[in-house]
């Protein structure tokens, strides 16, 4: 069974962009263009990996990362900022999600 990516954008392109990206690596996904819904989806679904896109501050990644753990404390985070190729999140993906799982449970990804 594949894993679950929730993709949380406020660009609906750039949520869509990286839907089929990760789908295409054999990715499910879900999305959500705010961190509201992001928040009340990851209690619906559970998933393996929720990757924040750059259109949010890194005060509202920060505050998302905080509510979350409160009651969710083992799923992961990816923070983008601006540039992220889409290879970069692919492979970043796969590392966060076969890494061990007592590994860092927030993660940034920014251009190279």
């Amino acid at each position: 069974m594949s894993q679950t990516v929730l993709l949380a954008f406020r660009d609906d392109m750039q949520l869509r962009s990286r839907s089929v990206t990760l789908k295409y690596a054999g990715y499910r996904t879900a999305c959500a263009n705010n961190l509201s819904r992001a928040i009340a989806l990851s209690f619906d679904m559970t998933p393996n990996l929720i990757v924040l896109g750059d259109s949010f501050s890194d005060d509202e990644q920060a505050a998302f990362v905080d509510e979350l753990h409160e009651c969710q404390p083992g799923i992961w985070v990816l923070c983008l900022k601006s540039g992220v190729e889409p290879a970069s999140l692919v492979e970043q993906c796969r590392s966060i999600l076969t890494g061990e799982p007592a590994s860092a449970k927030v993660r940034l990804l920014q251009a190279s």
